[in-house]
């Protein structure tokens, strides 16, 4: 419930328009933000500290910049209350702040950095040495998909065009299709290119994109093959 309150940019009665931005700040920052880390602090639970966390980084993503600000100043009121201990969630962390500091607001960009160096002064050293991992790992994900879908793509039509050039139809030929089509490209990034898929979300999140047009292939060349040569 406290994490949802961080997208109610509602002004309250008095406040100008021009001021809005800096009034929700200012609420966020005297009334939620202090709320939100002493929770976390009565809670003194990892696994609730978790879901409050992944619950306020979510609210960054928000299309409204005082939103993001918003909930970098939750993040750094938590920092403040429960220090080291709040570094366990650091991993999970960072992706948001690695986004955060691509952030078209200048003013959302300033606010990452503060809390930037908030996280630095509990950890011991710098986060930069983290932060090209994420951009990295983040392109990686993009490459990968477009090897998966090329990959997943030239399977539908070959395994298509094998059952119709022999004739064969039924549920069998579609279970055998979609077993593959799952089985292929997982064996393919876990043998040949080495890829933990965990790091990218797990095997759904890699193929999701790709399944329903691989699909689509796989039926227009079986059904085309073997309307072509059995019919």
């Amino acid at each position: 419930p406290l994490a949802d309150q961080l997208p109610n940019t509602k002004p309250v009665a008095g406040e100008k328009p021009e001021d809005a931005y800096d009034a929700y700040i200012s609420r966020v920052r005297d009334t939620l933000a202090p709320a939100a880390s002493q929770l976390m602090a009565t809670a003194g639970n990892d696994a609730m500290w978790k879901m409050l966390n992944q619950f306020v980084m979510l609210k960054s993503r928000s299309d409204f910049a005082c939103v993001r600000h918003g909930a970098l100043l939750v993040l750094q009121a938590c920092y403040e209350k429960l220090g080291e201990e709040y570094l366990i969630l650091l991993p999970e962390t960072i992706p948001y702040l690695a986004e955060l500091l691509e952030d078209d607001d200048s003013r959302v960009e300033r606010a990452t950095h503060e809390t930037i160096r908030l996280i630095e002064s509990y950890l011991g050293e710098s986060l930069q040495s983290y932060l090209p991992f994420v951009r990295d790992l983040e392109w990686r994900k993009d490459e990968l998909r477009s090897v998966v879908f090329w990959l997943i793509a030239a399977f539908s039509l070959s395994i298509g065009s094998i059952l119709g050039v022999l004739g064969l139809r039924g549920l069998p030929c579609l279970i055998v299709y979609f077993v593959g089509v799952v089985v292929a490209p997982s064996m393919y990034w876990s043998n040949f290119l080495g890829i933990d898929e965990q790091d990218f979300g797990g095997k759904m999140e890699i193929l999701n994109d790709s399944i329903g047009s691989g699909a689509a292939m796989f039926m227009l060349s079986w059904v085309g093959f073997y309307t072509m040569l059995h019919t």
